[in-house]
C-alpha cells in the first residue's frame, strides 16, 4: 500500500512537471502562483480528490490542473 501510494506521488509529480513544460516552463511563460497558491499546493489538493486506483489517474491529475491554471 505504501509502495502505491509512493508511486502514484511520482507519477503525479511527473505530470506536473509535463504540465509545466506544456504550459511554458521552459521558455518563462508558465505562471506558478495560481489564485493565491503554489501549483505544489494545487496539486495535493487534486491528489486529495483524486482516485489512486484509476487507470486514468495521471490524466485525472492533468485535466485538474488544466482546469485551475490561469486562462490566457
Amino acid at each position: 500500500m505504501v509502495l502505491s501510494l509512493q508511486l502514484k506521488n511520482d507519477q503525479a509529480d511527473n505530470v506536473l512537471n509535463f504540465f509545466r513544460q506544456d504550459h511554458g516552463y521552459k521558455d518563462g511563460s508558465y505562471i506558478k502562483i495560481w489564485q493565491g497558491e503554489e501549483d505544489n499546493v494545487h496539486l495535493v489538493d487534486i491528489l486529495a480528490k483524486a482516485d489512486a486506483q484509476s487507470s486514468q489517474f495521471a490524466d485525472e491529475v492533468y485535466q485538474g490542473l488544466a482546469a485551475r491554471y490561469p486562462k490566457a
